[in-house]
């Protein structure tokens, strides 16, 4: 069978075009993109503040000491995807949270954990949560790795919760 070099030339444009626009290789702008809010948790009364990443957000000093301490934390990290992508299945979310050294200590990792995720949705936004036990008095470093086979490279964001206590 002789195909013309224009029939060649359209199929080779139609699937290099088909290409292009699959969510995997999609433009930059258009990558899935990685929030991180973090919610102090009240011992005494069981509830949460509001995000202590966000302007307004409580006071992080002394946070240990108060009527209502703390010392955990929730970390949500949220994965906000265009309508055209899809969350491959298998998608790890990692966070390391990690008190840098200081004067008086040596560096602390918190939490190095990954979540693997089910995948198959398109488009909207996933959550999700990691607890942070005995935290506090020193500042906090987060780093939320969204990795995945079939993406191009893995998306990444930080944070820092500048806990201090006045000892």
């Amino acid at each position: 069978m002789h195909l013309s070099p224009t029939f060649r030339t359209r199929a080779l444009l139609t699937c290099l075009a088909a290409l292009l626009m699959s969510p995997v290789f999609a433009a930059a702008d258009d990558a899935a993109k990685l929030s991180v809010q973090a919610k102090l948790f009240y011992s005494k009364s069981g509830s949460f503040s509001a995000d202590m990443l966000t302007p307004g957000g409580p006071e992080l000093g002394n946070v240990v000491i108060r009527d209502d301490p703390s010392t955990s934390s929730l970390v949500i990290v949220a994965i906000t995807l265009n309508d055209a992508q899809e969350l491959p299945f298998n998608s790890r979310v990692r966070l390391i949270a990690r008190e840098p050294a200081s004067k008086r200590a040596r560096s602390r990792v918190v939490l190095d954990r990954v979540v693997t995720l089910a995948g198959g949705r398109k488009g909207g936004v996933t959550h999700v949560g990691f607890w942070l036990p005995d935290i506090g008095c020193r500042p906090v470093e987060l780093q939320a790795t969204l990795s995945a086979a079939q993406l191009p490279k893995a998306i990444a964001t930080k944070a820092t919760l500048p806990f201090v206590c006045n000892e």
